[in-house]
């Protein structure tokens, strides 16, 4: 299994568990449900003859719990080493049903899923925004995920200009919310010739969750003292797949795809 599906199986353990109040859960405990889990997945069996996976892959289990010991979402009980629980903050992320940052694979992969045409700029920058995060620095965070929010909007900006022979972004050095503004007044009578899905909820996709990470990147990008929580961190990662799948089926509808 790779590392991502046993990030997945961890995190499901860890769900399961939580569902009993009394539940006693230790680090061997971690590996050999998960271990259980991937058997009865790959055979039907969960059983019976010995562990499923290999050493390494133990490893890798165990790794993966430590990462989330140290991002905070597990933590000791007061009995300390092996035994293990979720911290509150942990119990939103286990109970969080779509992809997570601390399982940067899997929350690059279902991007790429959502829209496969997404800027490769925009996924490093995507990148870089969740080592920050991981590293606790949710203000860098903020700022890079606010640069691949702009790289994004600016892919459909150069599709309109194609669809519609429009020129918007100059040559030159412009602020960006110079061109975005300017893009609106053009896109406001052209969002009749989008699809019906795709004319729902626009106004929230383009610019309510872009503004809301935007605000996360201006308050971060400037020596205002304002402090970003992981949670205001974590919210724009999970607003950020919608973003990113509507912009790029708008992108693919003026193509004609």
């Amino acid at each position: 299994m790779t590392q991502q599906e046993l990030y997945k199986l961890v995190l499901k353990y860890f769900k399961q568990q939580m569902a009993n109040p009394r539940a006693q859960i230790q680090m061997l405990g971690v590996i050999h449900g998960v271990d259980q889990e991937a058997k009865f997945l790959a055979t039907g069996q969960r059983d019976g003859g010995g562990y499923y996976l290999n050493e390494t892959q133990h490893e890798e289990i165990a790794g993966i719990v430590w990462d989330l010991v140290v991002q905070r979402v597990l933590t000791f009980t007061q009995q300390g080493y092996p035994w293990l629980r979720a911290t509150e903050y942990g119990k939103k992320v286990i109970e969080h049903e779509g992809p997570v940052p601390y399982d940067q694979n899997g929350y690059i992969d279902n991007l790429k899923t959502r829209a496969s045409e997404i800027s490769e700029l925009a996924v490093e920058y995507i990148q870089e925004a969740i080592l920050c995060f991981r590293g606790g620095a949710y203000r860098a965070t903020a700022v890079m995920l606010g640069v691949s929010s702009e790289e994004i909007f600016l892919d459909l900006i150069r599709a309109f200009e194609e669809k519609y022979s429009k020129k918007i972004i100059p040559e030159k050095y412009k602020p960006f919310q110079q061109i975005k503004d300017e893009f609106n007044k053009l896109f406001e009578p052209k969002k009749i010739d989008l699809p019906q899905g795709l004319k729902n909820n626009i106004e929230q996709t383009l610019n309510g969750i872009h503004d809301l990470i935007k605000k996360g990147r201006d308050d971060s990008g400037h020596p205002t003292g304002i402090e970003l929580t992981r949670d205001e961190a974590l919210a724009s990662f999970s607003v950020l797949p919608l973003y990113v799948e509507r912009v790029y089926q708008i992108i693919d509808s003026y193509k004609g795809e």
